[in-house]
């Protein structure tokens, strides 16, 4: 690694090098809130990632609402520390060495679990208008914790790779599925667009 990062530096070539944190899949955990301009946090809430496709870096195939105490912790001292405003995402990930949570990323937008939040609760893009637009926004409360969305043809591949790689077995790929499954486009009351 340092023999390429010297090359590419005499090139003139910016390189970022990164550890892969090790840990499953369920280990990706991410933190989201809105702070107002005077640092406020106006609500919060934590979902869980527990399959990927490609996997190891790949988009979610199955996030789960559920409640980390220990990611609001450093979600918070992560967006204080930052100094961020407006609607922000934090992403860990849960290192298996030493059980810390490791920042992955920071995203100030919607993320592609947005029908999971909007399904419990949560419509972060009428959220974020209402803000813009100096509009009282709608309470953010968290109606369900047993939701999950589910990626059904990428969860597939993902679940027969890991399945294939003895990382997971019939049993917890049913058990994930537990509880109240959302998809990203099929509404039974709106079948049209899908």
């Amino acid at each position: 690694a340092e023999a390429v990062y010297t090359r590419l530096k005499e090139r003139d070539i910016d390189v970022v090098l990164t550890e892969i944190i090790p840990g499953p899949e369920g280990s990706f955990w991410g933190y989201y809130t809105y702070v107002d301009e005077a640092g406020n946090l106006l609500f919060e809430f934590t979902k869980r990632k527990l399959r990927q496709y490609p996997l190891g870096f790949g988009l979610g195939t199955l996030h789960r609402m559920e409640t980390n105490e220990a990611v609001f912790e450093i979600g918070r001292r992560f967006v204080k520390a930052a100094d961020l405003r407006g609607l922000v995402n934090v992403e860990f990930k849960r290192d298996e060495r030493n059980g810390e949570y490791v920042f992955i990323e920071c995203n100030h937008r919607i993320t592609n679990a947005n029908a999971l939040m909007v399904a419990a609760g949560i419509d972060l893009g009428f959220f974020v208008y209402d803000r813009l637009t100096g509009r009282e926004p709608r309470p953010v409360v968290v109606e369900r914790d047993d939701l999950a969305l589910w990626w059904p043809v990428r969860d597939t591949s993902a679940a027969l790779g890991m399945l294939r790689a003895r990382k997971l077995t019939l049993r917890e790929w049913w058990h994930g599925l537990r509880g109240r499954i959302i998809t990203p486009a099929f509404r039974l009351n709106d079948p049209r667009p899908t």
